[in-house]
């Protein structure tokens, strides 16, 4: 089979990755000529996570000094927060820290798609290849990531990690690297955000299915013991044990916890229900991205189901997916400068690429 040169598909990653820092930055100037030199993102939400981590940097947890608070949907993004304070630049750490993350996406997805064209044994025309590095950054919204400076390019990184190692395992591609990035992806997915946690531990899972006993034994170590001692401490704290944002986000947790299972899976079962009827009738943003999150998730279950042969080893991949997109139209938040459910768009790219390489 003939390859693309590996050195186009390197300047294919460079190209996108280019677009998304100059986008980025010529936000990021028009923003300060506006505001008269002064950052301002988007949401009241990183200056939360800025109080937060200057307050880490004291030896507390909250906003205000001496208020003991969990306001943070991430275990670790205010730990990753304080940096900015002790390198003297909190401001503009997290604009920095977003876009570091989204280039990081952007490099993996572009590299996924480069090499989903090669297996069909095609080069790709020039004008394809500068229309699909648009489409991608546009598609995930990244040039805006980081105007908002939260922490929602960590976890797509974290879940676009774990996806991207889950096939190479699969195929047999560069397999030591692709079990440490899987590893280090259901590390990061579930550490940035609580919506993380199920492909994390999917991810922990395929680890001991392939028998890679002692990075998925490390992995569990790390991942129980950081949300374990951040549970511990909002505990100690008389705090409940997930943060109040999440509380307030999730109908789930509250009757999960009390044991209640029908309750739960009332609400499993409206939840869907609505989210289907939505796909179907609804108009608007979130009907639109519901639509193409079905259509996507009975695509891939097709794909789970019948493709048979050597190609049928993808299936952990397209299950991922179909997990990722479960959940999601379960109880996935949408919207709010389109932050929300993004993760869920760069997993489906990817799985229909694979899918349209698999049969193409």
């Amino acid at each position: 089979m003939k390859r693309p040169p590996s050195g186009k598909k390197i300047t294919f990653q460079i190209y996108t990755v280019l677009l998304l820092i100059g986008l980025s930055i010529l936000l990021r100037d028009i923003s300060l000529f506006l505001t008269g030199g002064r950052l301002v993102y988007g949401l009241d939400d990183p200056y939360i996570h800025l109080a937060l981590a200057e307050r880490i940097t004291e030896g507390e947890y909250g906003i205000n000094r001496g208020e003991v608070a969990s306001p943070s949907s991430s275990i670790a993004y205010p730990y990753l927060l304080t940096l900015g304070f002790l390198t003297n630049c909190p401001d503009e750490f997290p604009f920095w820290l977003s876009l570091i993350a989204m280039g990081l996406v952007l490099w993996l997805m572009a590299g996924f798609i480069w090499d989903r064209i090669a297996e069909a044994g095609e080069e790709p025309s020039l004008w394809f290849l500068i229309l699909t590095g648009i489409g991608l950054l546009f598609s995930l919204n990244a040039p805006t990531f980081p105007m908002m400076g939260m922490e929602h390019p960590w976890h797509i990184l974290g879940t676009v990690m774990i996806l991207k190692s889950v096939y190479e395992i699969m195929s047999g591609e560069r397999r030591k690297m692709a079990v440490i990035g899987l590893s280090l992806g259901s590390l990061l997915a579930p550490l940035m955000r609580y919506e993380g946690f199920p492909l994390g531990l999917a991810g922990i899972a395929i680890l001991f299915l392939r028998r890679y006993y002692v990075t998925a034994f490390l992995t569990v170590a790390v991942l129980a013991g950081t949300a374990g001692a951040h549970t511990f401490m909002l505990w100690k704290a008389g705090l409940p044990p997930f943060p109040s944002s999440v509380l307030a986000k999730s109908g789930l947790i509250e009757p999960l916890f009390q044991g209640n299972l029908f309750e739960v899976l009332e609400i499993i079962a409206n939840q869907m229900l609505m989210a289907l009827k939505n796909a179907l009738y609804g108009e608007g943003y979130v009907a639109q991205c519901q639509t193409m999150f079905v259509i996507t998730f009975f695509i891939l279950l097709a794909a789970v189901l019948f493709i048979r042969g050597e190609k049928r080893r993808y299936r952990y991949f397209w299950a991922l997916i179909l997990l990722v997109l479960f959940l999601h139209l379960l109880g996935g938040s949408y919207g709010w400068m389109g932050r929300y459910e993004v993760y869920v768009m760069a997993s489906m790219i990817m799985g229909l690429c694979s899918v349209l390489a698999t049969v193409g």
